[in-house]
């Protein structure tokens, strides 16, 4: 394994260094000791871009050859990188402070498993990126997050939510996210020439992932969107808003979904006000 010119960032041999530091303090090392201990690591380092554990032998052997002039500056040079890769590179204590981290986030401060999820990838990435060191699963165990059933609209529900509004566009957007199960990106940005209704599709463009699929249009919903096509869709976008040439949004959509569910007496399930709700049935 040949040792990189490039030299290392230098706050990532910062961070190091710091490492270094609070443990000889740990130990009640001096602070004379302290401070020789620091610039010799910051020597040691400075040539190399891996993490620590990956420098080979051989350059630490010329590294040791070059700086120990004498006995005593050997011993010391021995007595620093051994005190470095014992209490800093090869310490397992950062495991316990993560998880006792973890931890302190749930109790302490009350966060839902996937915000400490989140504090937990953030670390992983500090530690993968700027440290160069990778942890294990066992390191950064993940909370299991709480995935309840979907709360759903039966088919009558669902009839009463579409027959209960009386505009033409209104209904096809509730009649799409249902009869096609779109979600509310699909519906927004749906264009005329998306539809081809003599082969039975919609294509959709650039959905979740950004990926494009296709849905099969249900035979049923044919007559509404032909006759949507030549008297109510606009030239750029299939539904659009007040403003000529701009899709229709987010809030529009819910707001005809929650007036469709007053008016059918049907009580809104779940926290999503837009008619993407339904195609979960």
């Amino acid at each position: 394994m040949n040792v990189p010119a490039r030299k290392t960032n230098a706050k990532w041999r910062e961070v190091w260094l710091q490492k270094l530091e609070a443990a000889c303090a740990a130990k009640g090392i001096k602070e004379s000791t302290i401070s020789g201990f620091d610039d010799f690591i910051n020597r040691y380092l400075s040539p190399h871009s891996c993490h620590p554990g990956q420098i080979p032998e051989k350059a630490i052997q010329e590294f040791l050859a070059q700086n120990s002039k004498s006995e005593k500056q050997m011993k010391f040079c021995r007595d620093a990188l051994t005190f470095f890769y014992m209490h800093v590179v090869e310490s397992k204590k950062h495991i316990q402070e993560i998880k006792n981290f973890q931890l302190f986030l749930k109790e302490n401060r009350n966060y839902a498993p996937r915000t400490v999820n989140l504090a937990t990838a953030a670390i992983q990435f500090f530690y993968l990126k700027v440290l160069k060191v990778s942890l294990s699963r066992d390191a950064l165990p993940r909370m299991k997050t709480r995935r309840p059933l979907p709360k759903v609209y039966s088919q009558e529900e669902v009839r009463k939510i579409i027959l209960a509004m009386s505009n033409p566009k209104h209904r096809l957007i509730l009649m799409l996210a249902y009869g096609c199960g779109l979600r509310l990106g699909e519906l927004r940005f749906l264009k005329p020439e998306d539809f081809e209704p003599d082969r039975d599709i919609i294509n959709i463009r650039q959905a979740k992932g950004k990926k494009d699929r296709i849905v099969m249009l249900d035979e049923a919903l044919k007559p509404a969107v032909i006759l949507f096509l030549k008297q109510g869709a606009g030239n750029t976008w299939f539904f659009e808003g007040q403003t000529p040439r701009q899709t229709i949004s987010s809030r529009t959509i819910g707001l005809i979904f929650e007036q469709a569910c007053q008016k059918a007496g049907v009580l809104k399930k779940g926290g999503e006000s837009t008619p993407c709700a339904t195609r979960f049935d």
